[in-house]
């Protein structure tokens, strides 16, 4: 009961600490790395698949009269037969009807059959869309997530979009609904990159981007931020290089850069120059403000002699009750290895909440040094419990380079979340 009595309280101050670290700095090694977007992801929302329409995507309408002028049709929408929808909110206000002329629209949803039918008189030989707004909802409340990314956005974020035709060949070209998306670039996150001349290439899933927009939110900068300018070298079917102006062309050696790209500000190409849609990335889909894509990357020394490589973890050995060895791929710069930068805690089993710290010794044995490693004392830590070695990402080797946990060769990386990039501190779990 008094071991129970004690968890629990240490479970509270361990909820007490984290709240109250939102003010103030945080200590390594639970500090926010970055700072990340979110949506208001406090509805429940319904999947744009559970949404079916009758014609296909860019399918013709049925022409049910023929022998009047103009298309009398009909729009089918087929709602999943696991949702049940608000009536009230099946209308033209937020199913709306778009591109060519429609005469006399309207609107009727049948509960028992889980659809609903638009019908009109719809102007021949053209292209018309429908636009489902969060407005429209099921009964339980739960809006539309048209751009499918989980999160509540609201329109036009949030509009699942969708385009018909009618008999005839339409005049204007077919309406553009979909967002570019970024799948790949260059540099990437990981490895050291030649200096002398470079290249800075970005990658979408298809042909339809506007260049102009693209190259123009694109840039490269040293860790000072001097710009280092740039030029269109290539564009291909789905991708554009770059490369440096002139003196330009090459970079500095042992240096950092950075590519930024700004994808919030990329478009495609547009319909008839119109209508452009905003570039995608990750899985953040079609929302107000897509975060920049920025990547890191350091060129190599001019001499192949220089230690250009950062700090790595090679190796662990020992447990609870004793002491903990960690190995390293090159010699320790022994002054950056202590009881700030390596602590221990103490965890719950699947890691997610950390319990207390726990006074350890860091040190080192005269061998150890030709060894590459360091020594901490677990002789506080029990085989009961679970438990989280933290070496801080700034320790350091004898060239200067900082501990490089992520595995990209740049040390000393606090991370970001939205890239994927993680911290370059070192966690081991025991």
């Amino acid at each position: 009961m008094k071991t129970n009595k004690l968890l629990l309280a240490g479970v509270v101050l361990a909820a007490v600490i984290l709240a109250l670290a939102g003010c103030g700095k945080k200590e390594n090694p639970y500090e926010p790395n970055a700072t990340g977007i979110q949506g208001t992801a406090a509805r429940v929302l319904f999947n744009p698949a559970w949404i079916g329409i009758s014609p296909g995507l860019g399918g013709t309408i049925a022409d049910l009269d023929p022998g009047t002028s103009g298309t009398q049709g009909e729009i089918i929408i087929y709602f999943n037969s696991t949702i049940d929808m608000d009536p009230a909110t099946v209308n033209l206000t937020n199913i709306v009807l778009g591109g060519g002329t429609v005469n006399n629209p309207e609107i009727k949803f049948y509960p028992e059959l889980k659809k609903a039918v638009i019908s009109g008189t719809f102007a021949d030989a053209a292209w018309f869309t429908i636009t489902m707004k969060p407005g429209l909802r099921t009964k339980a409340g739960m809006p539309i997530d048209g751009n499918g990314n989980g999160q509540f956005d609201g329109t036009p974020y949030d509009d699942l979009r969708y385009y018909v035709r009618t008999a005839g060949a339409p005049a204007a070209q077919e309406p553009n609904i979909t967002h570019p998306k970024v799948i790949n670039w260059g540099p990437s996150q990981a490895g050291n990159h030649p200096s002398g001349a470079f290249l800075v290439s970005i990658q979408f899933d298809a042909g339809d981007f506007d260049t102009t927009s693209v190259r123009s939110n694109i840039s490269i900068a040293d860790s000072a931020g001097n710009a280092i300018p740039l030029r269109t070298l290539l564009i291909g079917a789905d991708f554009m290089y770059f490369t440096g102006v002139g003196a330009g062309d090459t970079l500095r050696y042992d240096t950092k850069y950075i590519v930024t790209f700004k994808v919030n500000n990329m478009t495609d190409i547009g319909t008839n120059g119109a209508d452009k849609n905003k570039a995608t990335w990750g899985n953040y889909g079609y929302i107000a403000q897509v975060p920049d894509l920025v990547v890191p990357f350091r060129t190599r020394p001019a001499s192949a002699t220089v230690d250009y490589i950062p700090l790595h973890k090679t190796a662990q050995s020992g447990g609870s009750g004793s002491e903990l060895v960690i190995t390293f791929d090159d010699s320790l710069d022994y002054s950056t290895i202590n009881n700030s930068t390596v602590k221990i805690y103490r965890t719950n089993n699947s890691r997610s909440v950390i319990y207390e710290a726990v006074n350890c010794r860091v040190y080192y044995q005269p061998d150890d040094v030709a060894q590459k490693r360091f020594r901490v004392t677990t002789t506080n830590c029990y085989s009961t419990y679970y438990y989280q070695l933290w070496i801080s990402r700034f320790i350091k080797d004898n060239s200067g380079w900082y501990l490089d946990g992520n595995n990209n060769n740049i040390g000393g990386e606090a991370g970001d979340p939205q890239q994927g990039l993680g911290s370059d501190d070192v966690k081991i779990n025991f």
